[in-house]
């Protein structure tokens, strides 16, 4: 009776977790079940709505054209500045303005010339200047033949004429004795706003284009190169002899 007995005690116990082990495992079968179901639901949620809406959207995305509104001024060009005054007749303008667009170019309020933007709306054209004060602007006309406001204004001396250079001291070809005198005085006249170089070096010159200065004279001959060089680069050029000795 002690060993039956003994034997249906340890039995027992194994059998109870053997019953246990098979409901965890129908647990997680039941559980893997209801994921892949939940995953096929999703996958077909995503082939038979997501998909097609991205593709819906890029499509509209790609067709759509930006809208452009016409009511908006069209803007005047941007002239780069050009020189204030030139010795040639021929000034190159140049600028930004809308893309396709026609420029006018204008002097004194008349047409001199026209021009087009290119794609990046930069353009370049050549106008021929008068003589004297030149007041350059333009504007621009698209291909709606809608004219947009004047740029901004300036002014462009055309000249062609040399400045004037008068030279009162020394005389030409004047021999200079005496160590007193070995600093010599040069003085003359200019026209306004004119440059006036001796010997390479800027010289003074007062508002009504006189000039004064001193030059260190070498025993010998001596050459003195004055050159006057008004704001249109025209020059006027005059080469001065003479003799220093103690």
């Amino acid at each position: 009776m002690s060993v039956q007995s003994a034997y249906t005690s340890h039995s027992t116990p194994q059998y109870v977790q053997s019953r246990r082990s098979k409901k965890e495992q129908q647990k997680i079968i039941k559980q893997i079940a209801i994921f892949f179901l939940l995953a096929c639901g999703l996958g077909v949620l995503f082939i038979s709505v997501v998909i097609p809406g991205l593709v819906r959207f890029t499509s509209n995305s790609s067709t759509n054209t930006p809208v452009v509104d016409d009511t908006l001024p069209l803007q005047p060009p941007s002239l780069s500045a050009p020189a204030l005054a030139t010795s040639s007749a021929n000034l190159i303008v140049s600028g930004f303005a809308e893309a396709g667009a026609q420029i006018v170019v204008q002097d004194n309020g008349q047409e001199v010339g026209q021009t087009k933007t290119s794609s990046d709306g930069s353009f370049q054209g050549s106008v021929t200047l008068t003589k004297g004060d030149n007041h350059l602007s333009a504007y621009a006309v698209d291909q709606k033949d809608r004219h947009s406001p004047n740029s901004n204004e300036y002014v462009v001396i055309y000249s062609d004429q040399p400045p004037r250079l008068d030279v009162t001291e020394p005389q030409d070809k004047q021999a200079i004795q005496g160590k007193n005198n070995q600093n010599l005085t040069i003085k003359g006249q200019t026209d306004k706003n004119v440059r006036v170089y001796l010997n390479g070096r800027l010289i003074f010159t007062h508002d009504d284009g006189t000039f004064t200065t001193l030059q260190m004279l070498q025993t010998g001959n001596n050459t003195l190169d004055l050159k006057a060089t008004d704001q249109a680069s025209n020059i006027t050029e005059k080469i001065l002899t003479g003799s220093y000795h103690d």
